[in-house]
């Protein structure tokens, strides 16, 4: 009986895995991040780290963009204090004590269960829907990404360094605040073989 119940269960999960089935279809709220651009920072040519003056960095803006006013490279930023922090290479521009300067994020983790987007999965969006890019077309499109504003693009791609990879969205332009966009996403199967109940 436990063979044919698996068996079952395994017939489920594929049918789950391929048909548009109504209750994976999810529906919520990606939120953006505003830009922080308060203060001034110092760099030097060949370091990785970088000063803050007249701000202050918090914990929760490791892992986002970082770009200094005037230049299109960006960096990985990660926070060591208030004031301190480094990137995640040395610095390409010139040495500078007091630049101008954005900690931003463009790329936003989807919930572990996102297992599909479709080409309208920011169709909601009240100033109208966001476009479906490649990834490589919007590196070829855009490769500096240094317009900032309201998202009208977005791609799709997996974070292959987390376990398991998970998928995540691009927006762009960059986010110049803080606002909800609206997402759906279809959703991968429950765990049948944990439940006893079927497709109810």
């Amino acid at each position: 009986a436990e063979e044919i119940w698996r068996s079952q269960v395994g017939g489920y999960s594929e049918i789950l895995g391929v048909l548009p089935w109504s209750r994976t279809a999810v529906q919520t709220i990606l939120q953006t991040t505003a830009p922080y651009e308060t203060g001034t920072v110092a760099l030097t040519l060949g370091i990785a780290s970088v000063t803050l003056t007249g701000g202050t960095w918090t914990s929760a803006m490791t892992g986002r963009a970082f770009r200094v006013t005037g230049r299109s490279e960006f960096y990985e930023f990660t926070y060591v204090s208030g004031t301190t922090g480094t990137l995640d290479r040395v610095y390409e521009g010139p040495t500078a004590s007091a630049a101008g300067y954005a900690i931003f994020q463009a790329v936003y983790p989807l919930p572990t269960d996102c297992r599909i987007l479709e080409d309208d999965a920011f169709c909601s969006f009240e100033l109208g829907p966001l476009e479906r890019f490649a990834r490589s077309q919007l590196n070829t499109s855009f490769p500096d990404r240094t317009t900032v504003g309201t998202p009208q693009a977005w791609a799709s791609y997996m974070d292959d360094s987390s376990t398991p990879p998970r998928m995540q969205v691009e927006l762009y332009p960059v986010p110049d605040k803080s606002m909800g966009l609206q997402l759906s996403y279809i959703a991968s199967g429950s765990d049948l073989a944990s439940s006893s109940q079927i497709l109810q």
